[in-house]
């Protein structure tokens, strides 16, 4: 009886033996560690900080890495990457472990950022240049209406029936046959002229008056035969010789007065 209860004991103790390893290997079984991989972009990171902040590409808010002494960091061909390359913006995927509210990184992958593609150049911008051409045209006859100051020039042609309304602006230039300035105020009805113009939408703009010498002869194509003048070519040949010699004597006065100033 004594050594049966003997071997009852010697059972009992190599069947509990027996339990408390099997419960050991799980427990072994259960502490295993369980890597996980998420990718994103840094959003800080300094060196030999403890810390890489990441917004992952699905999660709201950033998440908290911790970078220790066991986390490799290698770019995607698995070279390794020094820890100055990295940078606030650079895409990364992280393969890490949780140790209870901590998340440890084991091993940053640093990918291409693909601003370092190599960019295509633009094509050549092609200068267009539009060529504008502006036509003058001349017309010959005699004023009809004009007064200085006005910018309405009416003159009846030699060829035309009506007379032709021309406009004048201060860019207008008045001279006689030599090139010489006039002034406006010499410039009446009657006095022939050559108006150098350009038409546009608002009609005929006038750049230059030639304003000729008045004359009483009458060219034909056998003789030339002269004949009294009408009383609007002699009031344009009075007042033609009336603004010629008021220039020549402010020409004189202008001369007397350099004489008088280098005396």
């Amino acid at each position: 009886m004594n050594l049966t209860s003997a071997k009852i004991r010697g059972i009992l103790l190599a069947a509990a033996l027996s339990v408390w390893c099997g419960t050991s290997r799980s427990q072994e079984a259960i502490t295993e560690t369980r890597t996980t991989t998420t990718s994103g972009t840094i959003t800080r990171f300094e060196p030999g900080n403890e810390t890489m902040v990441i917004r992952t590409e699905t999660g709201p808010e950033p998440l908290n890495y911790a970078i220790t002494k066991r986390t490799t960091i290698v770019d995607e061909t698995g070279a390794p990457v020094s820890v100055e390359r990295i940078v606030s913006g650079a895409p990364v995927s992280v393969q890490y472990i949780r140790e209870g509210d901590r998340m440890l990184a084991n091993r940053i992958v640093v990918r291409r950022v693909a601003a370092e593609a190599v960019p295509v150049p633009a094509p050549p911008v092609r200068e267009r240049t539009t060529t504008t051409t502006t036509t003058t045209t001349t017309a010959a006859g005699t004023i009809t209406d004009f007064e200085p100051g006005s910018r309405t020039m009416i003159v009846r042609s030699e060829s035309g029936p009506e007379p032709t309304r021309y406009t004048v602006s201060r860019e207008t230039t008045y001279v006689d046959e030599a090139g010489a300035p006039i002034s406006v105020e010499a410039i009446h009805s009657g006095v022939p002229v050559t108006v150098h113009y350009v038409r546009d939408a608002n009609g005929m703009l006038v750049s230059r008056v030639v304003v000729h010498r008045p004359v009483a002869v009458e060219e034909t194509r056998r003789e030339e035969v002269r004949r009294p003048l009408t009383h609007d070519e002699r009031e344009a040949v009075e007042k033609w010789n009336k603004a010629e010699r008021k220039r020549a004597e402010h020409e004189e006065k202008e001369l007397r007065k350099e004489r008088r100033e280098r005396d």
